[in-house]
Order: structure tokens, then C-alpha cells, then sequence
């Protein structure tokens, strides 16, 4: 998570988990956790200004963070609470924020073995309930561009994508899957797109996962990163020239991807080119995934690495030239 000034990440490395900010100016690691309080989770940065929102005991916080760098660098947190969950909810996943700056996504464990996803109002904690099930779900988010729309992801292997508004009239699917196909990790981009990887299984164990795009609107689903199989083959070959995370950047420009062995390139949106941007950020078979991300303005991707031994965050910078072409 990124705004212009702070990259967040979760450490535990005081000897408690909390959210650090990795000052991008400096290269300063401060601790952004009030003194006093009790650890805060599920946290999601704005794309709309210098705040994120966190959950601390079954309440939702904003942090509104002031970032200076002249002189000795200070970073200082001003917190309001926006509302309660409320008693029948408790959270699951991380929060989203709106594409208008007027409601977090809420993804619950409700009453009766039951699951919910609901909505916060950001001014005044209101809490709305949209939708309920007995099956499970994860990757609640909204729209980047919809304010009142949210996908979140059902059963891989049967219906991984899902939309619901504020009409109460969902959900519907998005990208209707194939017997057997594959469906992943699914991430808004600009407009009325939604990339996400998948192909389908060959062998009974490996995988050929393209990166993909699907217009919400259309349905019109394209291969912008193109994975690769073939029978001679082992599964650690075929994995390194397949997909398994995806996000484009803010500006509509690039796609990142990352496979298994922890190589990350980006994908031209406009002529699919791809350019192999970093690799060996992970061992094959073990290990965190890069699950790669963005900075807000799309000039650096942001990872997961376990090149050095250990589950850092890294940040790759996209060369000039490669932006001026």
C-alpha cells in the first residue's frame, strides 16, 4: 500500500505485529502505531489523499497522516474514529475504500454460519448490510471507478468472479468460467476493467495461466500476458513462464505480473509488450508470493521478496525509457 510520500507494510519486527511506513524521500522506516493502543489490522491506504482506514477492536479508524521531510523527518497520525462493526459482524478481510471517498467495504463473519458483506460511511460509520450468504467468499473490493459496486471472488473452480451494488439486486458473474478453467486473483484496474490470471490445468499439475482483462461492461475478456505450456515440460519450467498474480497501474499505462518463481514483468497495455522487470524474488514450490502492486502515480512496482532470505517489501523502479516509448 502506497501513497506519494509512504509505502505501508505490516512488521513485526518491535516484537508485535503493526503498520510501519517506509518514508519514500529518505528511505526511513518509521512506526506508525499511536502509542498506547491496541494493534490495528485490515487497513487499506486512500487513493483519494494521505489517509488510510484501520480496524481495532471492532471499531474502524481513519488516520489522516502528515508527512514532512525538511529538516529531521516527522510523521505525524491525527485518528478519528468512524463507527463501531456492529455486534452480529466481525471482520474478516482488509477494508476497501469507494472510488468516491464515501464508503469502506466491510467483509464479515455473520450470524448463523451465515457471511455478509456490507458497508461503513466514512462521515458518519453507518453500517449497510448488501449482501448475504452461506457460502464463503474472499477479496471483497470496490470499484475504482463505480462507487457503489464491489466484486469479491466465490469458488475458484467454479465461479471465481462476482459483482454486487447498492441495488441489492446481486450478485451477478463476472467473466463466466469454463469446466475447468482456472480463475485468480482478480484486482480493479482503470475504468471498467478487472485483470486477473487463469488458463487452465494440463497434466492434472501444471498450469497454463495467462494475464488477462474483462470489461464489466462487455464481458469481452483478452489475454494481455501471455502464459505458455508444453507437455515435455516440467511443472517448475512451465511455472516460470506462467501467471499467478496481476495489477495494472494507476494510469492505465502498464500490467504487472509475478509467476511462481518470483520473477515480475510488465505488460504494455496498449501493444502487450512485455518487459521482464525483476526475477528470483522467490524459490519454486516454497515461499512467499511477490503479489505484485503499485505506487499511486505508476512509477514503481511493489513486492514481496525472498531474495535475500527473508519476507521483505521491495520496489522496483519502471525505467524512463521504458515510459517515454
Amino acid at each position: 500500500m502506497c501513497f506519494s510520500d509512504l509505502l505501508f507494510l505490516s512488521s513485526d519486527r518491535s516484537g508485535q505485529g503493526e503498520y510501519c511506513g517506509y518514508v519514500t524521500a529518505t528511505g526511513e522506516l518509521v512506526r506508525l502505531q499511536p502509542k498506547g493502543t491496541a494493534a490495528a489490522g485490515l487497513a487499506v491506504v486512500s487513493r483519494r489523499g494521505n489517509r488510510m482506514y484501520v480496524a481495532r477492536e471492532r471499531a474502524v479508524y481513519e488516520w489522516m497522516i502528515d508527512v514532512q521531510v525538511s529538516g529531521k523527518t516527522q510523521v505525524k497520525i491525527r485518528e478519528r474514529k468512524i463507527g463501531d462493526v456492529p455486534p452480529e459482524l466481525s471482520l474478516r478481510e482488509a477494508l476497501t475504500e469507494n472510488s468516491s471517498g464515501t464508503f469502506l467495504s466491510l467483509s464479515c463473519n455473520g450470524p448463523a454460519d451465515k457471511y455478509t458483506i456490507a458497508v461503513m460511511d466514512i462521515q458518519t460509520g453507518a453500517v449497510r448490510p448488501l449482501y448475504e450468504t452461506r457460502e464463503g467468499f474472499s477479496h471483497v473490493q470496490f470499484s475504482h471507478n463505480r462507487p457503489e459496486l464491489i466484486m469479491y471472488a466465490g469458488d475458484g473452480y467454479y465461479q471465481r468472479m462476482w459483482l454486487v451494488d447498492f441495488s441489492g439486486k446481486g450478485p451477478w458473474k463476472l467473466h463466466r468460467q469454463l469446466p475447468g478453467e482456472l480463475v485468480t486473483h482478480e484486482c480493479w484496474w482503470v475504468g471498467d476493467l478487472v485483470t486477473f490470471c487463469g488458463g487452465y490445468e494440463k497434466d492434472g499439475y501444471k498450469v497454463e495461466s495467462h494475464l488477462k482483462i474483462v470489461n464489466i461492461l462487455t464481458q469481452e475478456t483478452r489475454i494481455i500476458g501471455a502464459g505458455a505450456y508444453w507437455p515435455q515440460g516440467t511443472a517448475s519450467e512451465v511455472a516460470e513462464l506462467n501467471w499467478w498474480h496481476a495489477c495494472g497501474d494507476p494510469t492505465g499505462r502498464w500490467v504487472a505480473g509475478d509467476n511462481w518463481h518470483g520473477g515480475i514483468a510488465i505488460f504494455d497495455a496498449q501493444t502487450t509488450q512485455k518487459r521482464l522487470l525483476t526475477t528470483g524474488h522467490r524459490h519454486y514450490g516454497r515461499g512467499t508470493h511477490p503479489e505484485v502492486g503499485w505506487d499511486t502515480q505508476g512509477k514503481y512496482v511493489i513486492f514481496g521478496s525472498e531474495y535475500f532470505g527473508n519476507p521483505d517489501v521491495c520496489i522496483a523502479d519502471i525505467p524512463t525509457e521504458w515510459s517515454t516509448k
